[in-house]
């Protein structure tokens, strides 16, 4: 089975005036900065309740455990929303990387028999995710 690691090219026309630009961007972090903090200071009981719960396969559990707000998603906000990427193009990225994905899965579907997806499992779960985006393209999602 062939291994796909959809994405997307980026085309910036003057890379270095583009570094330039963002170095004198003031990114607006403050929420990005204090989640990671948080998920650093005190999210390991969560991190071993959300591994265990992954582990019995108790979903609903894993829902309720995943009901923050994600670093991940907070840092890429903070560059997305910065006016330096909305004037390059690049303020969508996450959306322009989730298509990809899709665009990939419909690809795959269509031309084998058996394919197979790893995603983290905050992109499974919680709100905008995968499988929601699946069964909205039409596919039928059978939860565990």
């Amino acid at each position: 089975m062939p291994i796909v690691q959809p994405g997307i090219t980026l085309k910036i026309a003057d890379p270095k005036k583009a570094v330039r630009e963002f170095s004198r961007t003031v990114l607006a972090d403050q929420d990005c900065f204090r989640l990671t903090l948080d998920r650093i200071e005190g999210d390991l009981q969560t991190m071993r309740a959300r591994a265990n719960a992954w582990a019995e396969g108790d979903v609903a559990r894993l829902r309720g455990l995943s009901n923050h707000r994600s670093q991940f998603k907070a840092c890429a906000d903070a560059f997305g929303n910065a006016e330096a990427a909305r004037r390059l193009g690049i303020s969508d990225l996450q959306a322009r990387v989730r298509e990809a994905w899709l665009d990939e899965v419909d690809t795959l579907l269509a031309n084998h028999k058996t394919s197979f997806a790893m995603l983290p499992v905050q992109f499974l779960i919680g709100e905008d995710n995968a499988l929601g985006r699946l069964q909205a393209r039409g596919y039928v999602i059978e939860e565990p």
